[in-house]
């Protein structure tokens, strides 16, 4: 199936969402099986650090910052070949081209090296401008919310990604930040409704809920590259400068 009538006009969130769900459903079985290959490991790392540095009543402020840190590192160095997985996918389905999934995972891994660095440095960026001011982090963070997707999709050099990113996010900053605003809240009340589940602070409960999270966190990812590249394609329609695949800058 092809989606490219997505090059051709703007669509509405609800009109991205929905298509976001064709995506996902259509191919679940590639997405559970990037999940379980990527996320499971992380999963049970994360239950086990938890139950010994966070899971006793002694457990101090240090201890959860130790837990943040492990997460995030293993996040940003493992997790991020099941994003940038997840957005081939969703390009692939776009245009109608078929790949299995080792085909798929060897694109994914051709691209690690180039996101792994800049994720993390991203990371550390953001962290740093929400401790000096909430605000230059969240306005910032808006303008880059696209550059992995730059990386992934368009073949760019990783420090051409946060321009061209901000470009696209140009104009459009609080249609971006509702998104962004979606995807927080929406996961927030999915990982609490999770929270309740029987047994969720057993092993196997917490490896489900874990999973639950982590599969719509896929769902996310779609809809972020959907939305990608239904801007990409209307901004050079909108003659404004933006960067070629060769890195060069040209005025359409």
């Amino acid at each position: 199936m092809s989606m490219k009538h997505i090059y051709e006009e703007s669509f509405s969130f609800w009109e991205i969402f929905w298509k976001a769900l064709a995506v996902f459903w259509n191919k679940i079985n590639y997405i559970l099986l990037i999940t379980l290959l990527i996320y499971v490991p992380i999963n049970l790392v994360m239950f086990y650090v938890g139950n010994m540095s966070i899971g006793s009543p002694d457990a101090s402020m240090a201890d959860f910052g130790n837990y943040m840190r492990v997460s995030w590192r293993l996040e940003n160095l493992i997790g991020v070949i099941s994003s940038i997985f997840i957005i081939i996918l969703a390009k692939d389905y776009i245009d109608g081209k078929e790949r299995n999934f080792s085909e798929l995972l060897k694109a994914s891994l051709s691209k690690w090296p180039h996101c792994v660095w800049w994720n993390f440095l991203y990371g550390i960026g953001l962290v740093l401008l929400l401790m000096l001011l909430i605000i230059p982090g969240i306005i910032f963070g808006i303008y880059w919310i696209f550059f992995i997707y730059a990386i992934v999709l368009k073949d760019i050099s990783v420090t051409k990604s946060f321009e061209y990113s901000k470009n696209l996010v140009k104009g459009r900053w609080w249609e971006m930040f509702g998104y962004w605003i979606f995807s927080l809240v929406s996961t927030i009340v999915l990982w609490f409704a999770l929270w309740y589940i029987p047994y969720v602070e057993t092993i196997y409960g917490d490896v489900i809920s874990s999973l639950i999270i982590d599969l719509y966190a896929s769902f996310v990812i779609i809809i972020f590259a959907l939305k990608f590249l239904n801007i990409d394609r209307n901004k050079q329609e909108d003659n404004i400068e933006v960067w070629s695949e060769n890195d060069k800058v040209i005025e359409l």
